[in-house]
């Protein structure tokens, strides 16, 4: 048996979020059978306004939309007696749901626990409690968050007057999440704010302010790696769905977890020191990997250094796209081919040369010591070699070279 509040002095205890379950003293009472949908259908309506007086053709509309029914106000009749007759299985009541000139009401004399209404008031009463006493608003946040399993009323997909109310309790959930998240975050429990933000994750997985005490967390934690895949998915995920890379805010998070002990450590160095730091990982193959920022500064200082030096340097743009349109259901194996290639593609470079991952689809490459022929040669052996090996006919990898000069950044 599913464990419910633990106050008794409620008639029924329902839950809506993620599930529609309903027991009296202890007993599961709802059915799933075809000939009670529409019993259970009209009663989650009666429950989601059971402040408010229904009328009969409200509630014809609600349960029969454009069906036709040959007598309605019968049919609603016959409805509310079997409803009334199900939920009087275990309680002897009557007049669980009130008729009045012409309309139906649940009676208030029944005292009703629901999980939404229950979240609501931990909710509230944490926001209340988070200045004079930030411990006991954690505990009441924790409790509103075990209480969200989902979506309210998640089991009725068309019905459009669920739509309105399941967004304004995933709103409350979303909010509480974010003041939990802030508590947990300034008491420096940064084990509790990964646990949240996974557990969050199931529900909403693009929310910025999760993400970016998520990262944090990692980052304090000294699970800097994580951070950055936890980082690179999140990024394809917001492009391939939303269309948009992530917000400028993560930067400084991925900046500390990119900080090397120079910045953290205040005991003086010497070259020896810093040689080591320099050529730690540096015997690896393959061009040398850095995010925006740091690409941007390098070429920075080599724009600077053009005239004197008198370098040839080309800047490509590579672009991995679809050939022709695919499946909606391969995007998944889709991504997992570009990955794979891009990784294959950052490998076909010379160790002097630069990469950055501009977006999960296009990779910003500085070739140096190359004139533009020598540049083109390159880059049409790297792609042939990838697109054969890894991307087959259906992905190409398109690209733009032009000389580094000083109109460009």
């Amino acid at each position: 048996m599913d464990a419910y509040n633990e106050k008794n002095d409620y008639l029924f205890h329902i839950y809506t979020l993620g599930r529609f379950e309903i027991y009296s003293k202890g007993v599961k009472i709802t059915e799933n059978s075809k000939r009670s949908i529409r019993v259970w259908n009209l009663f989650k309506y009666i429950l989601s306004h059971k402040n408010k007086m229904l009328s009969a053709g409200e509630l014809i509309d609600i349960i029969w939309g454009e069906d036709s029914c040959e007598n309605p106000e019968k049919a609603l009749q016959n409805l509310i007696y079997r409803l009334r007759n199900y939920l009087s299985l275990t309680v002897k009541a009557d007049d669980l749901i009130l008729f009045n000139q012409g309309c139906y009401k649940w009676n208030e004399k029944f005292p009703v626990w629901t999980d939404c209404d229950a979240m609501t008031e931990y909710i509230e009463k944490g926001k209340e409690l988070m200045k004079s006493s930030p411990y006991d608003a954690r505990q009441c946040f924790e409790k509103a968050i075990e209480l969200y399993n989902g979506d309210f009323l998640s089991d009725i997909i068309y019905d459009i007057w669920v739509l309105p109310i399941r967004t304004t309790y995933k709103k409350k959930y979303s909010d509480c999440i974010a003041l939990f998240l802030e508590l947990l975050d300034k008491s420096g429990d940064f084990e509790a704010v990964i646990r949240v933000c996974n557990d969050f994750f199931k529900h909403e997985f693009l929310d910025e302010k999760s993400n970016l005490y998520f990262l944090r967390a990692m980052v304090s934690l000294n699970r800097k790696q994580e951070a950055q895949k936890h980082y690179d998915r999140m990024a394809e995920i917001m492009y391939r769905e939303l269309g948009v890379n992530p917000s400028y805010l993560f930067a400084d998070v991925l900046k500390q977890a990119r900080e090397t002990p120079l910045k953290t450590e205040m005991t003086n160095i010497d070259l020896e020191f810093i040689n080591d730091i320099l050529w730690k990982d540096e015997r690896t193959s393959g061009a040398f990997q850095c995010d925006k920022d740091t690409f941007i500064a390098i070429s920075k200082i080599m724009l600077r250094n053009l005239e004197r030096s008198g370098l040839s340097i080309m800047m490509v743009l590579a672009t991995f796209a679809e050939s022709r349109l695919s499946d909606p259901d391969e995007k998944e194996k889709m991504l997992h081919i570009i990955e794979e290639a891009r990784r294959k593609f950052v490998q076909a470079f010379r160790r002097g040369d630069i990469v950055c991952h501009w977006n999960p689809k296009q990779i910003l490459i500085m070739l140096t010591n190359l004139t533009f022929e020598d540049a083109e040669i390159a880059m049409k052996r790297i792609n042939k070699k990838i697109e054969d090996e890894i991307l087959s006919e259906r992905y190409v990898i398109n690209y733009k070279i032009i000389p580094l000069e000083h109109e460009i950044i």
